[in-house]
């Protein structure tokens, strides 16, 4: 019985009773008007049954504009509750509230202002015009209500209108108090409504005040846990700094105390040349010019000074392919230079060789990694185009997995497996060079069945 009770009443609440209103307090409202309206349909609808039933079958004096008036006051209701339902609950509430004022005053002119009924529908209008519109709206109702009053009673006591006051001489009956009793049971059911509905929105923003609460306190716990992450991987970065900050003065020492004796073997290697005319020499002596290059590129940085000038992109790669000659011999790798047209740069020429060394150093290392690689060697291309100078590094070694390709050029992040192989910033500094000293860019391209193909897209400087 109650599975069958209960999808019936579930759906008259759908149909009669559920809001529609778009945000809470709107609905609560539409809840309450439309309660109140289905209550008094149920009312109109008892009372028209047993008018019509009095009138045509028990005949006990009820003429035919009773039966009319009940119907019209049923019919009524219905068109209200409609009109909620149709989307528009504010205009059926003032509807019903214009029809209750107009109720109160037709009662108090014909029976007199003094009619308790008259007042109580007068006292239900106040009440429901703050329950189903606004509490503003509940003033302006109680200032209506007392100057209508006050015109009704003005005109009753000078004579202008006399009304009915025969009932008070009348004795009194049990009927006398069923409409007391309609007036106080919806006054009772919209306050019970009202309060209802106002405990309820109570509750909700409770439970929202103690979920937001919650949130706020895991929040903060967040916060804090992200807060202790940072202070533990700041530590963790001053940690890794500490080591360079050693060896920058370890550097800057070396700097000034290599300069002197290699000057000195410098001239003293010019003088053996002058009398022997040695290729070898010659070459030592080459060698030592490169590195006096470098140790002057290295105090220019330590004084943070640039040493821009036009080089050949050819020579100075060919120069650091024959600098990592003896580790390549030593990984049984190849490095091969293309020979490149008369390719001019403007730029740092020092940075340029520290970038390409690293990446040379990088694909011999590599190769080496491979047990038995089809081609042993590293290739380095360098031609122009639309202006720019391009430069590819190609290996044959083990290649780099997708997920290290982006993050291969974020600082201190490195593949190799120990510190002494690499700090994981030799990348990031060949990125950072590329793309702020030469104006270009680095890309990478990666297999692990053929290998890797770094390419470096150059612009230079520009001249002053």
């Amino acid at each position: 019985m109650k599975t069958s009770v209960r999808p019936f009443l579930q759906n008259l609440y759908l149909l009669f009773i559920k809001p529609q209103g778009s945000d809470a307090d709107s609905r609560r409202r539409e809840f309450i008007l439309n309660t109140l309206l289905c209550g008094l349909l149920v009312i109109a609808s008892i009372a028209l049954l047993f008018t019509l039933f009095d009138f045509f079958v028990i005949h006990i004096g009820h003429r035919i504009d009773s039966v009319w008036h009940t119907f019209v006051f049923w019919l009524a209701v219905l068109a209200l509750l409609a009109v909620s339902r149709r989307g528009k609950p504010r205009v059926a509430a003032f509807i019903f509230i214009g029809f209750l004022f107009l109720s109160a005053v037709q009662f108090a002119l014909a029976w007199g202002f003094r009619l308790a009924q008259a007042e109580l529908v007068f006292a239900l209008v106040i009440v429901i015009a703050g329950v189903l519109l606004t509490a503003p709206l509940a003033l302006v109702a109680s200032l209506v209500v007392a100057a209508a009053l006050l015109v009704i009673t003005f005109i009753q006591i000078r004579g202008i209108q006399v009304p009915l006051t025969d009932w008070e001489q009348q004795q009194y009956h049990y009927v006398d108090a069923v409409g007391y009793i309609a007036i106080f049971i919806v006054i009772g059911l919209v306050s019970w409504l009202s309060n209802r509905e106002a405990d309820r929105s109570l509750k909700r923003a409770r439970r929202s005040e103690a979920d937001l609460q919650k949130e706020r306190d895991n929040l903060e716990a967040k916060v804090i846990e992200r807060t202790h992450e940072l202070e533990e991987l700041q530590l963790a970065r001053l940690l890794e700094m500490q080591p360079f900050a050693e060896f920058g003065r370890i550097g800057a020492s070396l700097v000034h105390e290599i300069a002197n004796p290699l000057t000195a073997a410098s001239l003293h290697l010019e003088e053996l040349n002058r009398q022997q005319h040695s290729e070898l020499v010659r070459q030592v002596q080459r060698n030592l010019h490169h590195l006096e290059r470098y140790l002057v590129a290295a105090r220019k940085q330590i004084k943070r000074e640039s040493d821009l000038r036009v080089f050949s992109v050819g020579s100075e790669l060919r120069q650091v392919a024959h600098l990592l000659t003896h580790r390549a011999r030593k990984a049984g790798v190849r490095v091969v230079v293309e020979k490149t047209a008369n390719i001019k740069l403007y730029g740092d020429v020092v940075k340029f060789n520290q970038l390409t060394a690293n990446l040379l150093a990088n694909a011999v290392e590599a190769s080496d990694k491979v047990a038995s690689p089809a081609r042993p060697e590293v290739v380095v291309r360098a031609y122009t185009k639309d202006r720019d100078t391009v430069i590819t590094i190609t290996d044959h070694g083990v290649g780099i997995s997708p997920q290290n390709i982006d993050r291969l050029f974020e600082p201190f992040y490195s593949t190799k497996s120990s510190v002494r192989s690499g700090l994981g910033l030799g990348l990031s500094l060949t990125k950072q060079y590329v793309e702020h000293d030469f104006r270009g860019s680095i890309n990478v391209a990666s297999n692990p069945e053929t290998g890797t193909v770094f390419t470096l897209r150059l612009r230079g400087q520009e001249r002053p």
